[in-house]
């Protein structure tokens, strides 16, 4: 791989564990304990960096919620804090966070293989130009874009991260890196970032003269042995340094993958070992007194950029466990912020440390002018910026035929401000300009801010439209429409469906004898949920069912209104779909009973991505000794088994019977 290249993260890389933080036993963040052991930097300088967060809330897969948006400030504070803690004095980053909320459309994402997507620097550098971050000088940009591997568009993640640069190709000379966000566990969120984020930095010391300046977070195994000479009994109580050097081997060979428990050890050590002398030699970012790193309660943002159509912003507060409360005042009014605490997992759920902030919506003032707010020993300016958006399907499928109901088909579009979880106004004095290769076609504004465009002006066949809107103040990015007009056709409905209990199934169908009447309504019964599948390409018809389903056998009973002539043709499709039960049993790491005692023991089981099975009835066991006991879900979701353990030391596991899920050991002690 080139020096400067691309660092990709599969998502096969996070997600295969050979053996997960609590069967090692490591109970709290490794490299944060350690950092605290090492000597703080004397030195009355420290290398400051500048790093930018863009977050786009919404895509053509995925819209985050309020709760959600707030996670993903949660994650930014982890990612922060760990290095905050694991290099000391020497390097202090200043975060600003750009919130963008119009939808990020497919059409938008490089794809980098057949279906599968990665929104590279180069699809965003036009448009964070134009909102004017060029002028700020960053050094490091973080993108977070909203994301559902289970969506209509069958498109998928390439990668779990990927960084480039900084090599002087984006936004000035910035490092780069990016995540889907919730297309899997959140927690994977700051995970990425930490490591993302070394890549930039190894190429940021590379390209200041220092190519060995820092290691590559790439290459734990390799440095497997120089981290044990400078820090003997690094993974101590759990491995000591031989059995440390042999689980390297087995990674090397592909048998073993560190949990990331024990990746934070190594991040961790070679943030640490990287001397202060080094960090100041850096050509990026700027060298500053120590005085100028905020130590008590601050905002976690120096400033926060969003659309001025927006009334609130989201605020998270750093104060550590044990400080006081921050205050916040705006305009010489005081602000209530919530306590709240994260807890930063490993890949199977398990927690390795927690930690304390605070956080509140705020409301703006409505003037669109920067706006100082006071928090605790520190400050943030929240800039309003001026963000269109741009609404217009991305694809319409239009018929010739003259069937009652099928009308000649309307591309409607519209110019908004940009709003997070809600549309934004209507620009009235927006212009709309389309084009389909050299020729330039003409929209109608309906009203005020809305544009219609008759798709029987184009021929049969497939035609891709350039939409671009213009109004003064708002950044708009233009949006590109694929139109295919074709003549009616047969086509029939698909077979059978398979998921895992809590991963989002998708269901496509293909309805039959589908003359593209507007009037056209398919619905699916499943798990309790009727959905409305909207039409794709090709006639295929989806939705996406992101919960609801138990494990076991189910039906997905489909239904399609297609109007005729001279009435309405319904037909009807029942599709079996099997979901697996797989996740993790929750029970705890060790109990202690008096002899001749009842023992209750109690265990939850979760799905992949976190959330408790309830109602699901599944096979749970315990085993001790040669004893197997079943436990019986007594309230929804909760397992229980009631019996008296002999005396002694005893390992209880706590297995499922159907389905795939992680067995869980209990530590029994009676006396």
């Amino acid at each position: 791989m080139d020096r400067f290249g691309t660092h990709l993260c599969r998502l096969t890389a996070l997600a295969a564990i050979a053996l997960g933080p609590q069967a090692l036993g490591l109970p709290t963040p490794t490299a944060y304990a350690q950092a605290a052991e090492q000597p703080r930097s004397t030195s009355v300088e420290l290398r400051q960096l500048d790093v930018l967060i863009v977050l786009y809330t919404r895509s053509f897969s995925q819209t985050l919620t309020h709760a959600q948006l707030e996670r993903v400030h949660e994650e930014v504070l982890e990612f922060v804090e760990f290095y905050r803690t694991a290099v000391g004095d020497a390097v202090d980053f200043r975060i600003s966070f750009l919130q963008i909320d119009r939808e990020l459309a497919l059409a938008e994402i490089s794809e980098v293989a057949p279906g599968r997507y990665y929104l590279g620097r180069e699809d965003i550098e036009d448009e964070l130009v134009r909102l004017g971050m060029l002028d700020y000088e960053f050094d490091e940009v973080i993108a977070l874009y909203a994301w559902n591997d289970a969506n209509p568009e069958g498109a998928s993640l390439a990668y779990g991260g990927g960084a480039v640069g900084p090599d002087g190709h984006f936004l000035g000379d910035a490092g780069y890196n990016s995540i889907g966000v919730f297309a899997w566990d959140p927690g994977r969120i700051s995970q990425i970032m930490i490591h993302e984020v070394l890549h930039n930095i190894d190429d940021m010391f590379s390209m200041s003269g220092m190519p060995d300046g820092i290691l590559n977070s790439d290459e734990m195994s390799r440095n497997m042995p120089t981290l044990l000479a400078e820090r003997p009994g690094a993974f101590l109580p759990h491995y000591n340094d031989d059995e440390m050097i042999n689980y390297a081997e087995r990674e090397r060979a592909n048998r073993a993958t560190y949990p990331w428990a024990m990746q934070l050890v190594y991040y961790g050590w070679i943030l640490q070992r990287t001397p202060p002398e080094a960090w100041l030699r850096l050509r990026y970012g700027r060298v500053v007194v120590p005085g100028a790193r905020v130590r008590g309660p601050r905002p976690l943002y120096e400033r926060i950029f969003l659309s001025r159509a927006n009334e609130r912003v989201y605020l998270p507060v750093v104060s550590a466990e044990g400080a006081r409360p921050p205050s916040a005042q705006i305009a010489d009014e005081p602000i209530a912020l919530e306590r709240r605490t994260y807890e930063h997992t490993d890949f199977d759920g398990g927690t390795l440390f927690e930690g304390t902030y605070y956080a509140g919506w705020l409301k703006l003032a409505r003037d669109g002018e920067p706006t100082s707010l006071t928090v605790g020993d520190g400050a943030v300016e929240i800039v309003p910026l001026g963000m269109g958006d741009l609404a217009a399907p991305s694809r319409i499928v239009a018929y010739t035929a003259t069937v009652a109901g099928t009308g000649q088909g309307i591309l409607w579009a519209e110019a908004r401000e940009a709003r997070f979880g809600e549309p934004g106004p209507l620009i009235a004095d927006a212009t709309l300009s389309a084009t389909s290769g050299e020729d330039s076609l003409a929209l109608a504004e309906r009203e005020p801010g809305r544009f219609a465009f008759a798709v029987s002006e184009l021929g049969v066949g497939r035609h891709s439209l350039s939409l671009n809107a213009d109004a003064a103040g708002l950044v708009f990015v233009p949006r590109r429409v694929v139109i295919e007009r074709r003549s009616p056709w047969r086509i029939e409905a698909e077979s059978r469906l398979l998921t895992s209990v809590g991963t989002p199934l998708g269901i496509t169908i293909r309805v039959a004898r589908d003359v593209g009447a507007r009037d056209s309504r398919v619905t699916a019964r499943v798990g309790g949920r009727e959905l409305e599948l909207r039409e794709l390409e090709d006639g295929r018809y989806s939705a996406v069912l992101d919960e609801g389903l138990k494990p076991g056998l189910d039906t997905v009973h489909v239904t399609a209104e297609l109007p005729g002539m001279d009435s309405v043709e319904v037909l009807e499709a029942a599709i079996p779909v099997y979901s697996e039960p797989r996740g993790w049993i929750e029970v705890p790491s060790r109990i202690g009973v008096q002899a001749g005692q009842l023992l209750t023991l109690e265990a939850r089981v979760r799905d992949r991505m976190g959330r408790v099975v309830e109602g699901a009835g599944l096979p749970v066991a315990t085993v001790i000794g040669p004893e197997l006991l079943m436990m019986t879900e007594e309230e929804p979701g909760v397992y229980r088994v009631r019996f008296e353990p002999p005396v002694g030391d005893h390992r209880i596991y706590v297995i499922g019977l159907e389905g795939r899920f992680e067995r869980r050991v209990v530590a029994l002690q009676v006396r």
